[in-house]
């Protein structure tokens, strides 16, 4: 199995409990994808 890594750069809108609101400038990554935030990613 290989995996490909793709970078879509987004911004945390807002978070509020377990659910968090990132946007993004170019497209959206596929469903089910982790989402990583802060700077050692």
């Amino acid at each position: 199995m290989s995996v490909t890594a793709i970078a879509n750069l987004g911004a945390v809108a807002s978070v509020r409990g377990s659910v968090v609101d990132v946007r993004f400038d170019g497209p959206l990554p596929p469903i089910y994808s982790v989402l990583r935030a802060g700077t050692e990613n």
